[in-house]
């Protein structure tokens, strides 16, 4: 989940334990960070990659968007 204006990406086990406004499994600064999206076109997995200064960390989601 990315809020407009935002510099932390925060990320969750599932759609489902978003939805349940669970508390995110971790995040990261995106402070000089970059990525990329990986579509997958077996299922529609969108796999996506984010590296920032501190690490890299290799993402799945359902959609694009």
């Amino acid at each position: 989940m990315l809020d407009s204006c935002a510099s932390t990406l925060r990320y969750y086990k599932s759609d489902e334990a978003f939805r349940k406004k669970e508390e995110a499994a971790g995040s990261i600064s995106l402070a000089g960070a970059s990525g990329f999206l990986k579509e997958i076109t077996k299922g529609g997995i969108h796999r996506f990659t984010v590296q920032s200064p501190e690490r890299e960390l290799k993402l799945r989601a359902p959609e694009a968007d």
